[in-house]
């Protein structure tokens, strides 16, 4: 090969790995989100996620927001293949066809087709389902043929770990066990195995990708990760798992509020059971209304958000219709 070759194929491969890099500005793309949710422009909030697309690779629930978007200002073409590629990057409408092939299986189903839906969207989405049903499982058996088989099957592995957890519990919430010296135990000790378990694949840097695993999804790494969180045997653990967790949002496998949502499970354990540090845990005040906890450092919550790619708590209450904290108003 010729020097000028050589050269012409390190310039191009160095050209491909700075895209590939900019093209995953999880950063950048958080921000989007943020300005798309906080206008009240319909074409705005549309331009935003479109530029969050054009940042980084996107999560599924995204394109389906960007649906619902084009859904609501009367465009059902462009609805239609934004609702497409969500089911392209893992959305999930029914059950596989393989999961009970799986050597570990367990069924959430809380983010399949909810027909219960009435809304003028829900019935878009389920007639979308009805008319194109052959294309979309198509489409969700592209995605699971990209997934990683050892990714997936970790993945797996601890929603089984979960599984053992709740199983055991449960047996005590429907009085099949009566034991209360032992209730207490299990419940805080009974995620613990899966706690440590998931430390240790974070300090590997073996945790799952997301677009590797069939159900890596907002409802299971929630429950994993809360549950997780609560189940470490002491605040040194529980926070060296908190701290290398950013490095899933940074990599695009957590969304900033996933991550929020472990946070503040963690200050609740190990720090203060009754406050909360980035506004995410919610109670139903004497009146009825739903209201975040007391903030740890009320005057300096927003700076503390915004460190963690969150918009602030005014924007994120006034958003989905929740009470500020006591002690911040």
């Amino acid at each position: 090969m010729s020097l000028i070759k050589r050269f012409l194929l390190i310039f191009t491969l160095c050209l491909s790995y700075f895209a590939n890099a900019q093209k995953n500005d999880y950063k950048a793309y958080s921000h989007y989100l943020i300005l798309s949710d906080i206008t009240s422009n319909l074409d705005s909030s549309i331009f935003y996620i479109e530029k969050a697309i054009n940042v980084a690779e996107p999560f599924a629930e995204d394109f389906r927001q960007l649906s619902f978007l084009y859904f609501k200002k009367g465009n059902v073409k462009k609805a239609k293949k934004a609702f497409f590629s969500a089911v392209n990057a893992g959305y999930q409408l029914e059950k596989d066809d393989k999961f009970n092939d799986k050597a570990f299986k367990l069924d959430y189903d809380s983010s399949y087709l909810n027909t219960a839906d009435k809304t003028k969207f829900g019935m878009f989405v389920q007639d979308l389902w009805n008319s194109r049903k052959k294309a979309i499982r198509k489409l969700r058996d592209n995605y699971l043929k990209r997934n990683l088989k050892t990714d997936d099957e970790i993945f797996e592995a601890m929603l089984q770990n979960e599984n053992y957890f709740q199983s055991l519990r449960f047996m005590f919430y429907d009085n099949k066990v009566n034991d209360s010296v032992a209730f207490p135990y299990i419940a805080k000790y009974g995620p613990s195995p899966n706690s440590y378990y998931m430390l240790d694949l974070l300090k590997s840097d073996l945790f799952p990708h997301r677009r590797n695993c069939a159900r890596f999804n907002g409802l299971t790494i929630t429950m994993l990760l809360n549950h997780g969180v609560s189940g470490f045997l002491n605040k040194q653990d529980a926070e060296e798992f908190i701290t290398i967790l950013w490095n899933l949002v940074i990599r695009g496998d957590l969304k900033p509020r996933e991550y929020a949502a472990a946070y503040d499970q963690y200050v609740q354990f190990f720090i203060q059971p009754d406050k909360n540090m980035l506004g995410t845990t919610r109670y139903r005040d004497e009146e009825g209304n739903s209201r975040i906890m007391d903030l740890i450092d009320p005057g300096h919550v927003n700076e503390i958000r915004k460190k963690y790619w969150l918009d602030s708590i005014q924007n994120y209450c006034e958003q989905y219709n929740v009470k500020l904290p006591k002690n911040y108003e």
